[in-house]
């Protein structure tokens, strides 16, 4: 009775004096809650916490990232603009221009993606000798990109693109001799959860001369949005990405240097400054408004001079993506560096409170004392009653079993005297 009071008395005191398994276990429970509340609202596109670029793929600008789509998920990406470059070939009056574009991006397997854009644009000229001039000229393009992650939490993107873009000699028309193939080298990481910096390096092979018209005959409007050039190029091109919330802050800055024996000086080449935000609606939509500013110097633009293709001086676009699919395999690997990255950690133990101390060395006594008691008295039951002694259970005597609580003992069996 004495060992039932003290344990019925201290029990009570023991929950109420430390901490219990309960309290521990509830942290990740919590903790679960918060990443969620605050993965709530953070930037997605289908799976992907950055947007997708004019391929329907993630990227920046005219910087691509070294990421692709989750295996069977499909985008959409449609971007319209105007671009506006001053006199070139005389006149005073400037040239405009209204461009749009319509993507569409899959992801292959969880490191392979592809993409098909359908670009065109309407070009109008300043009045010459013959009137007024305009024209509209459009190109699909292939993409192809693979990537993976690697490094500590998966932080650096290593991996490259191929883009194949066939114009036409008249509109609607392919000359696919006249096939231009982009390979980019890419790399990317991750500074923190909310900053990414991406860069690219590749080449060129630019066969879309084939596809020029009589130049002889060309109107210099024509011949300054033609878009052709005699030369291959090499590719440069470095930009960030800046997360606050739901929205996106985007530069990048990206050059075409071209190079061969028909090939302007470097300032000539295509040169282009961007930068825009992209909000994202949800997990699905996005928004995107840019504005791009090439630096070139211009050309020399007569019927004998090498092609070189002219970038307009400024360019406005707006547009408009969505993206729905499956979620990323589990055990892909392929997560993504700006996500936070959660690391739960087994709570310290904590020190026991004196009352804790204090109760459980007077139970350790009590117990002690019976213990003691307990074998004293087995030993002259043993010899009196002549019984085998039962199996210890807890912190039971081992010759006696309880009943009703009491200290009372029964013999188990009879054994000879030894």
């Amino acid at each position: 009775m004495r060992k039932s009071g003290v344990l019925r008395l201290a029990l009570p005191m023991l929950m109420l004096a430390g901490p219990t398994t309960g309290h521990v276990s509830a942290q990740p429970a919590d903790l679960s809650a918060s990443v969620e509340a605050k993965n709530a609202d953070r930037p997605t596109m289908g799976d992907h916490r950055n947007g997708v670029d004019r391929n329907a793929l993630p990227g920046i600008v005219d910087v691509a990232l070294a990421d692709g789509l989750s295996p069977g998920e499909l985008s959409f990406a449609a971007q319209s603009g105007y671009g506006f470059t001053e006199s070139i070939a005389g006149g005073g009056k400037g040239h405009h221009r209204m461009a749009g574009l319509l993507a569409v991006g899959y992801g292959a397997t969880n490191n392979l993606s592809l993409a098909l854009r359908l670009s065109g644009r309407f070009d109008s000229h300043p009045d010459d000798r013959l009137g007024p001039d305009d024209g509209y000229e459009g190109a699909p393009t292939l993409s192809a990109r693979y990537g993976i992650r690697f490094g500590e939490e998966n932080r650096i993107l290593l991996g490259a693109q191929i883009d194949a873009a066939i114009p036409g000699r008249t509109a609607p028309s392919l000359a696919f001799d006249a096939a231009t193939v982009d390979s980019r080298g890419l790399l990317a990481y991750a500074v923190t959860d909310n900053v990414v910096v991406a860069s690219q390096f590749g080449y060129r092979f630019d066969n879309s001369a084939n596809a020029k018209p009589d130049l002889n005959r060309l109107r210099s409007g024509d011949r300054i949005a033609l878009g052709l050039s005699d030369s291959n190029a090499v590719l440069f091109g470095l930009g960030a990405i800046v997360s606050d919330g739901a929205t996106e802050y985007l530069v990048d800055a990206s050059a075409d240097l071209l190079v061969g024996s028909k090939a302007p000086t470097a300032a000539q080449s295509p040169l282009r400054v961007a930068a825009g935000i992209r909000h994202h609606l949800g997990t699905r939509w996005q928004l995107l408004a840019l504005a791009t500013y090439s630096p070139s110097s211009r050309p020399s633009v007569g019927a004998n001079d090498p092609l070189v293709p002219i970038e307009p001086r400024f360019i406005g676009t707006v547009g408009l993506a969505y993206a729905f699919g499956t979620a990323p395999a589990t055990g892909s690997g392929r997560v993504n560096p700006t996500d936070p990255v959660i690391v739960v950690k087994a709570p310290p133990k904590p020190d026991e409170p004196l009352v804790t101390r204090l109760i459980s060395r007077l139970l350790f006594s009590a117990a002690d004392g019976h213990r003691r008691a307990f074998r004293l008295t087995s030993a002259s039951t043993a010899r009196t009653h002549r019984f085998r002694p039962t199996p210890t259970v807890g912190s039971l005597p081992r010759n006696f079993r309880w009943a009703n609580s009491r200290c009372a003992y029964k013999p188990t069996a009879s054994v000879p005297s030894s």
